[in-house]
């Protein structure tokens, strides 16, 4: 007894149509790998614009916090107190300014970050000291708020 093998024959047109498939698998794959490519640019794009905005709120945060308690002292007859605040690593510098009692915030290249206003502070009093420009160390800053009795006005200073 013989077995008999049967070959399958394949004809021109089934040649065609398996290539045909090679390529509709091609060009998927290659449509996948571009969206795949897409999504992660985006996520990209997306978490660094979180990181920003996560920079624009703690520098507005600084501010608020900064105000909240220079106008406690402010309202009290005699304050002397350490507060400490947090800004972006970015931040380098707080300065304070004899225009407006302007607070800038410079970076670590020395580029002005933001700017802000802070009401009942003796800017002349702090810049005669030489004490208009503040070290951020590892995104903290450290102010001694002082008011003394009949001064109408809140002086920062360096805690140290």
């Amino acid at each position: 007894m013989e077995k008999r093998v049967q070959s399958r024959h394949l004809s021109p047109n089934s040649f065609i149509k398996n290539r045909r498939g090679q390529i509709h698998l091609s060009l998927g794959m290659i449509f996948s790998i571009i969206l795949i490519i897409f999504f992660i640019a985006f996520a990209f794009y997306a978490i660094k614009n979180f990181l920003g905005l996560q920079n624009t709120v703690n520098i507005s945060q600084f501010y608020n916090n900064l105000q909240n308690d220079v106008s406690t002292a402010w309202h009290s007859e005699s304050s002397s107190q350490k507060y400490s605040y947090n800004l972006p690593i970015s931040v380098s510098q707080v300065c304070f300014t004899n225009q407006s009692n302007d607070v800038v915030l410079y970076g670590n290249d020395g580029t002005p970050l933001g700017t802000g206003n802070i009401d009942y502070i003796n800017i002349i009093a702090m810049t005669a000291n030489g004490d208009d420009c503040f070290n951020v160390t590892s995104g903290k800053i450290n102010f001694l708020l002082q008011k003394n009795l009949r001064e109408s006005l809140v002086t920062i200073k360096n805690p140290d």
